[in-house]
């Protein structure tokens, strides 16, 4: 059998690596069914989020590089070999960040805006991908991984669990859950849809 554990490093943002990931899949398992574009981030080695009047040219280009320019690029390589193989399905990671009906919070720079590009652009790739390909979207709220957890306080921690209803942060398993529903037959009818996966809001 296939080892599905293999890991092919790329630079997602880069049009020519996407491709050549593609390719690599395509001659590894002979068919691509389905693509979770779930890089993306808030900050990295090269960019930041603050105040939006703090924003540099390159927090601002690197920010929508890495959430939307590269969801964009790699769905575009999967594209012509889902449509030989009769079709798939894409899901795209945005956040809660990115939904209109959750004010951006200060200092959080241009991210919500590139999660929200995330969620519209969604909804173009659906419409234009239909029949063959649907398109979904998870939005995911706090989740609690190694690398956000490093970067929250005790009381960030506390103030963040008392405004979600299920009363605890989500785990990487219960967005997965959505995007395995997404990526099913279980969604055959499914797309152009978001999924929020935030654990409720309660007022403070």
């Amino acid at each position: 059998g296939h080892d599905l554990r293999a890991h092919v490093p790329a630079d997602l943002t880069d049009p020519g690596e996407t491709r050549a990931l593609a390719a690599q899949v395509l001659d590894r398992f002979g068919r691509i069914d389905v693509l979770v574009n779930n890089a993306g981030g808030n900050a990295g080695p090269t960019f930041r989020q603050r105040p939006l009047l703090e924003m540099t040219a390159a927090d601002i280009d690197e920010t929508f590089a890495v959430n939307v320019r590269s969801m964009l690029l790699c769905s575009q390589a999967v594209v012509g070999p889902m449509n030989e193989g009769g079709g798939g399905s894409i899901v795209n990671i945005a956040s809660r960040a990115g939904r209109e009906t959750n004010a951006p919070s200060f200092g959080s720079g241009v991210y919500p805006a590139a999660k929200a590009a995330v969620i519209t652009l969604t909804r173009g790739m659906a419409v234009e991908w239909a029949p063959q390909i649907r398109v979904n979207c998870v939005a995911p709220g706090t989740i609690d991984t190694p690398r956000t957890a490093a970067r929250r306080t005790p009381e960030q921690t506390r103030n963040q669990m008392a405004s979600i209803a299920m009363a605890r942060l989500g785990a990487p398993e219960d967005v997965a859950g959505a995007v395995l529903y997404l990526a099913s037959g279980a969604a055959a009818w499914v797309t152009g849809t978001v999924i929020d996966v935030h654990g409720g809001f309660r007022k403070q």
